[in-house]
């Protein structure tokens, strides 16, 4: 499982260097990842940050998508786009390197957050 969270974060990277952005390491106890899309650059905690998490900025900063305040705004559609993007994108890779079908697994090894869990358990079954 390791191996594949490994793959799954080289290709996330990898999506993220091909459109322009940059991505810097801050190991600050509070940030997990943030985009700046002004400065094409993602920031995140590699002690922290889930393949969820990281995958949710690339789709950010590939989407344009931009903050309407300061703080976290879960009524802001780019973050409901994001979510669910990312969930899709990560299903796929997981598939893709014929992850084990056991969905509890997938959530451990993604960061994926628990609203997902039906439409994971039926991705698996």
């Amino acid at each position: 499982m390791e191996e594949i969270q490994k793959w799954i974060f080289e290709d996330i990277i990898t999506e993220i260097k091909k459109i322009g952005f940059s991505i810097e390491a801050a190991p600050l106890a509070y940030l997990h990842a943030i985009t700046s899309p002004k400065s094409k650059v993602i920031i995140c905690n590699p002690d922290t940050v889930s393949l969820f998490e990281l995958s949710e900025e690339k789709v950010h900063a590939e989407y344009n998508h931009h903050r309407r305040f300061k703080e976290y705004d879960v009524l802001n559609l780019d973050e409901q786009e994001s979510h669910q993007l990312s969930f899709h994108y990560l299903l796929n890779r997981w598939q893709w390197y014929e992850g084990c079908q056991d969905w509890l697994k997938f959530v451990m090894a993604t960061g994926t957050p628990s609203y997902f869990k039906d439409e994971i358990i039926t991705a698996f079954t």
